[in-house]
């Protein structure tokens, strides 16, 4: 129930203020489209890049692997202890990016996903899954402020 919560809140948060979860933008279509390609770009090669694309608060929620982390330090921390050290070991091929507009300011991105372990080996395992990805509007660009994946076993 807690893992619903936070995206329950923001959804009738962005109800309640107004915004037409129907609009279709496709300029922020294919700009959110993109930023997803680009943050599964930096999971793969670029700890800090993939960081930055995060909204810097103690807001910003990333859910994987049954964990919960809250606040863009706990999201830093747990990069750093399980993502840094698997750089270039794993390779993220996305299918299509579902993306919509939450009103002005925000966008919700779907995209299934195979992730493929030690892509260069001779015996490598792959994994699907789906990632979820909430971006809001910021004077320094659009930012992740809710991020998911889930696997299937």
């Amino acid at each position: 129930m807690q893992v619903i919560r936070p995206f329950g809140f923001l959804l009738l948060f962005l109800l309640f203020t107004g915004c037409d979860l129907t609009q279709d933008n496709s300029a922020v279509k294919g700009e959110i489209q993109g930023l997803v390609k680009q943050f599964a770009e930096a999971a793969q090669k670029d700890v800090n890049a993939m960081l930055a694309m995060y909204e810097q608060g103690p807001a910003t929620v990333s859910i994987g692997n049954g964990q919960i982390e809250r606040g863009i330090e706990s999201i830093r921390k747990n990069a750093d202890t399980n993502l840094v050290g698997a750089l270039g070991k794993f390779k993220f091929d996305l299918g299509s990016i579902e993306v919509t507009s939450m009103g002005s300011g925000y966008a919700l991105a779907v995209t299934p996903f195979v992730m493929t372990e030690n892509p260069s080996a001779v015996f490598t395992r792959q994994i699907k899954g789906v990632s979820t990805l909430v971006w809001k509007k910021t004077s320094n660009g659009w930012k992740v402020i809710h991020e998911h994946e889930s696997y299937q076993p």
